[in-house]
Formats: C-alpha cells, structure tokens, sequence
C-alpha cells in the first residue's frame, strides 16, 4: 500500500522534484515562446498539477507517487512536438492553417492531460476508515480536499 502525499506542491516544485525542466521548455519553444505558454498553457498545466501531483498513473506504468504528474508532462509535450508534423486541416489555405495551427496545439496539449488525469483517476483506488466507517474517493472531488478530513492508514 502506498501512502500518499498530503501536502501541496507548487508546480515549480514537482517540474524540479521529478525532472521535467526540459519537457516544459520543449513545450514552450514549440508553442512560440514564453508569453503564449503562460496564457494559454500554464494555466492548464497548473490545473493539472493540482488534480495529478500526488497519484500514480497506474500499476504497470509511472507507478510512483506523482507518477500521473510525470506522464502527462511528458505526453504533453509529446503532443506539442507531433504537432510540427501533422497537418490538420489538409483542405485549408496555408493561411487558415498558419491561424489555426495554435488552437490544434493547445488542444493537443489539453487532450494529453486530460487523458492522463483520466487514466490515473480510475486506476487510484483510495479507501480511508475511521472507526466503523469507510469512505472512498470519487475523482469529482480535489484528492487533497478529501483527505484533509480522512485519517489515512
């Protein structure tokens, strides 16, 4: 059994703590530089972070504590990168496609993580039991919200 990490990070905190510098560096060269990531991706990747910091993704995968974090980082960025050789709209000008090439990347971007947080809110399975009561987790609630109240064995 493993026993999960209470306590918040910030994202500065887990990039460092689990590598993932360059991934989010990727991501931004990628993206056309630093003032687009901030507005439009760090704000989904801060979202992200609060949900996935502290699950694993999954037994078999990235199965450590912030393994689902880890993941969808680097599936993230994974996404941006395919982007440079996917041409989404094959029927479009290369004008259309020039304007609309940043909407297919942050949906790419999005789609990763999302996926990711699906993935591993469906293969956590979080029981606390006080007394004579068990509760179990729902993923429609923050992990951290719900384990404040909960003793943890």
């Amino acid at each position: 059994m493993q026993i999960l990490e209470a306590t918040p990070q910030t994202l500065a905190q887990l990039v460092q703590k689990h590598d993932l510098m360059q991934s989010i560096e990727d991501v931004i060269v990628n993206v056309g530089g630093q003032q687009v990531f901030d507005s439009h991706y760090l704000p989904v990747l801060e979202r992200f972070a609060d949900r996935a910091q502290s699950v694993p993704l999954q037994k078999a995968a990235f199965s450590y504590l912030g393994g689902a974090f880890c993941c969808g980082v680097r599936a993230a960025t994974l996404a941006v990168r395919a982007c440079d050789a996917t041409i989404f709209s094959p029927t479009s000008s290369a004008a259309e496609r020039l304007t609309n090439d940043g909407q297919y990347r942050w949906l790419a971007y999005c789609a990763a993580l999302a996926t990711v947080y699906l993935i591993a809110s469906a293969s956590v399975d979080v029981v606390s039991g006080e007394g004579d009561q068990t509760y179990r987790w729902s993923n429609d609630i923050h992990l951290i919200d719900w384990l404040s109240p909960h003793k943890m064995a």
